[in-house]
């Protein structure tokens, strides 16, 4: 994806799937996104090989740096663990896929497109993580 805006180099703390949210977990080191976690960015798409399981292939495995848009790019895949409409804000499901913004999460995204769980859609990623109560007192 050319022109990304600049972003902090992270390395993978684990096996990353590709079109993922992602979560820091200590210095410059990032995991697959969980529910409720604080997104900074997702996935590209495309793989770098088989992760430890040897069953899934990875956008990155453990140790490697993680190819990821962060915050201000549009047109970025990600995965959807649940139906989202277009124009919907995003939060990371229990496995980094995509749902729609529930009561207590925090979004880190906001849909271009519509889909539903198994789909990849274009999504916008979000400067700073919202939480519920701030996206209906925006309003």
């Amino acid at each position: 994806m050319p022109g990304l805006p600049q972003q902090m180099p992270l390395e993978a703390a684990g096996d990353i799937r590709p079109s993922r949210f992602i979560k820091m977990t200590g210095p410059n080191r990032a995991l697959e996104g969980t529910e409720n976690c604080f997104p900074v960015g997702i996935t590209l798409p495309g793989t770098q090989g088989n992760g430890a399981s040897g069953s899934t292939t990875y956008c990155v495995t453990t140790g490697n740096p993680v190819p990821y848009a962060g915050p201000g790019n549009a047109d970025v895949p990600l995965y959807l663990e649940g139906p989202v409409n277009g124009g919907d804000l995003i939060e990371s499901g229990p496995n980094g896929g995509g749902v729609a913004l529930g009561s207590s999460g925090i979004a880190g995204a906001q849909a271009q497109d519509s889909g539903v769980a198994g789909d990849t859609i274009r999504v916008y990623v979000l400067q700073f993580g919202m939480s519920p109560a701030a996206a209906s007192s925006s309003t």
